[in-house]
């Protein structure tokens, strides 16, 4: 195979990503607007390096119950948002991993939905979320430190 036809296989394996990803994102903004009709908007994520990932949102009324839900979880770009309402009617800052447990969620979605529960407690307090540093940071901070 020659340079050409690989460059251009990149190409078109590039567009494509982007593509997917551009459609993933009008998703999740779809369903945050739908959320955020009905009211504050809890979101929680489980970042997936090769396992698959979570996104769970969840709109709460002015008691801080969960009103309605939705939840994306997969590996690729392939994953849509759908609703979830098995947290329906419970308050959002008492979900705990015993209650993930007893729904038999996966290990990513049990992390997506606590890491809403902790933004939401944190926000609620009146702190700021601090967001994890990305990959690239986290390189620079180990060559910077072993240097």
């Amino acid at each position: 195979m020659n340079i050409v036809a690989l460059g251009f296989l990149l190409l078109i394996a590039f567009i494509l990503q982007y593509l997917l990803t551009y459609i993933q994102i009008q998703s999740f903004h779809k369903y945050y607007r739908k959320m955020r009709q009905k009211g504050c908007v809890v979101i929680g994520r489980k970042k997936g390096a090769f396992r698959a990932g979570a996104i769970v949102m969840f709109a709460i009324d002015d008691k801080q119950k969960v009103i309605d839900g939705a939840v994306m979880q997969g590996v690729t770009v392939l994953a849509r948002f759908h609703r979830y309402d098995a947290f329906k009617g419970i308050n959002v800052a008492t979900i705990n991993e015993g209650d993930c447990k007893a729904l038999g969620l996966s290990k990513s979605l049990t992390s997506a939905i606590l890491d809403g529960v902790v933004t939401f407690k944190t926000v609620a307090n009146g702190d700021e979320v601090s967001m994890p540093p990305s990959p690239f940071i986290k390189i620079y901070r180990k060559l910077k430190f072993n240097s």
